[in-house]
């Protein structure tokens, strides 16, 4: 039987140019979007609404029942002193095991990359649906 013949590719000169062009044009663009003082904010919002979600769950007595709204549609607001309260939403069990519905309070204190939640409330609350 004879041997098989190992396919090679070939790729010209041009379209390795192209192809590098390419990867160093994303580079680039990855270090002028990261350097956009809305990227920067868009993304400091999220990563203050993540921890606030953390945080919240971890004083729920039923953690895996919390049915929270989308992050988005929590109101985030940098107070004068520097730190964000964020007001995430939603329904949760209480610890007799029906849902309430639910508006926290959570306050985050961001220092460069570090974020700190310095507090979780349970600012209001009513009876909500199973």
């Amino acid at each position: 039987m004879a041997a098989k013949k190992k396919k090679q590719i070939v790729v010209s000169r041009t379209t390795g140019y192209i192809i590098i062009g390419f990867f160093v044009l994303v580079a680039v663009g990855t270090v002028i979007k990261s350097n956009d003082p809305k990227e920067q904010a868009r993304t400091s919002m999220i990563s203050v609404r993540d921890a606030c979600r953390e945080s919240l769950l971890k004083t729920l007595t039923d953690p895996g029942s919390a049915k929270l709204d989308g992050d988005q549609q929590w109101h985030v607001e940098q107070q004068q002193d520097g730190t964000f309260l964020v007001q995430p939403t939603g329904q949760a069990k209480n610890a007799s095991g029906g849902y309430m519905d639910g508006t926290w309070d959570c306050v985050v204190q961001k220092n460069g990359m570090a974020i700190n939640v310095v507090s979780v409330k349970l600012k209001s609350e009513s009876q909500g649906k199973p």
